[in-house]
């Protein structure tokens, strides 16, 4: 936002979602045939749950994660 007005300066034009931190060096293991599992605590709202999915689609093991 401008400091002037209230109105944005950038126009977003792609927004991507990606895995990082712990959740990428997962992704990584799962690719070499690892079995991965993931412990921790994600928020009860729509980023947890596209995170979730994307765990789920790379087929890692989500049962440790707490909502």
């Amino acid at each position: 936002l401008s400091p002037e007005a209230p109105v944005p300066v950038l126009e977003v034009k792609k927004e991507s979602k990606n895995l990082g931190g712990a959740a990428n060096v997962a992704n990584n293991l799962t690719s070499l045939k690892a079995k991965v599992f993931l412990c921790g605590v994600v928020g009860d709202d729509l980023e947890g749950e596209h995170f979730l999915n994307a765990l789920k689609a790379r087929n890692i093991d989500t049962s440790g994660i707490l909502t």
